[in-house]
């Protein structure tokens, strides 16, 4: 009986010791215009991910899967869909640049989907049971 206590305690120190750990110093996903609204800038990517982006060799050449850009269609206007802004990704130094091939026009929404920096669940939504069967995208809406 004793044995097993302490075998329960063990594990749940660990687990707590785990949670504690995976959970230090993360920072969230960092979406935003630039000073001058001419690109969106993505800092805070978690250092695993940023060493694989570095580990491509080529900063030019990031997947345009990883940020996509949609021009979102006013509250008004019912008829029109969001569309995809095209322009290129490249690594900066810590953080990705997303330069549109045209600039971004004032007074439109830009909504910002991303996968960096997800998880598909940590420690505490598994003792929860909450953890989905999918991963869920970054989302930010920006207004230029």
């Amino acid at each position: 009986m004793i044995r097993r206590l302490k075998v329960y305690g063990y594990l749940l120190f660990g687990l707590i010791g785990f949670n504690a750990c995976s959970t230090a110093n993360n920072k969230p996903l960092s979406i935003e215009f630039s000073s001058d609204s001419t690109k969106i800038l993505v800092r805070n990517i978690d250092p695993a991910g940023l060493h694989q982006l570095q580990a491509m060799g080529n900063p030019e050449a990031i997947d345009p899967s990883l940020i996509a850009v949609l021009d979102t269609p006013s509250d008004e206007d019912s008829t029109s869909q969001e569309q995809q802004v095209p322009g290129k990704i490249r690594l900066v130094k810590d953080m990705l640049e997303f330069r549109p091939e045209q600039p971004f026009r004032k007074g439109r929404q830009y909504l910002i989907v991303s996968y960096l920096n997800v998880r598909f669940g940590n420690l505490q939504s598994a003792l929860k049971g909450t953890m989905h069967n999918s991963v869920k995208p970054n989302q930010k809406i920006l207004k230029r």
